[in-house]
């Protein structure tokens, strides 16, 4: 019995389910950016002090997401060259690619300016859980992950070089993330 049909279904729902949740995502940076209406005619209605973090969500998310759909295409395109066990890896790489869209959400809400702290500090675990994802995915399976890998790290340690890390990692900054300082 021919299976590819339910294997690609299966590839597809994954697939469509971070691609919902970046397109959440994307849609809650620019309501960060521009209010739906000014409750006071004095208010603002597009907040010009979110655009450099607006600007870098953006420089940031669609590299992720063309990265995530080739990665889905390069390894579960072709039921015959598929990674073995293929329902193993497709339910890591689909809860690893989750778990980095929601992170993306997360930085999404957080494009204010009094809570830099959060996005900056919501980046670089994005980039050290891709940078994970993308090590086991190379050892299990030879994904073509390295390059990924390469960048994620280069960006994080500029990261870390231009920010206060004691300031990104402070106690308030962890709390955004649901966890308590001591």
């Amino acid at each position: 019995m021919d299976h590819t049909k339910d294997i690609m279904d299966v590839v597809k729902f994954f697939q469509y389910a971070f691609i919902i949740v970046f397109a959440l995502a994307l849609g809650e940076a620019f309501k960060q950016f521009v209010a739906e209406k000014a409750n006071q005619p004095r208010d603002k209605v597009v907040d010009w002090s979110r655009l450099p973090a607006l600007l870098s969500f953006v420089v940031l998310i669609f590299p992720f997401y063309q990265g995530m759909s080739r990665y889905f295409f390069a390894t579960y395109a072709d039921v015959n060259t598929l990674p073995k066990p293929y329902s193993l890896y497709l339910m890591f790489d689909s809860v690893a690619f989750l778990a980095e869209s929601a992170l993306f959400f997360v930085m999404s809400r957080a494009l204010s300016e009094d809570r830099w702290r959060s996005y900056y500090g919501t980046v670089l675990v994005l980039l050290v859980v891709d940078s994970i994802w993308g090590a086991v995915s190379w050892y299990c399976h030879g994904g073509p992950t390295t390059v990924w890998i390469t960048l994620n790290l280069s960006f994080a340690v500029v990261l870390l070089l231009r920010t206060d890390v004691a300031a990104v990692f402070s106690a308030a900054s962890l709390t955004a993330f649901g966890i308590r300082a001591p």
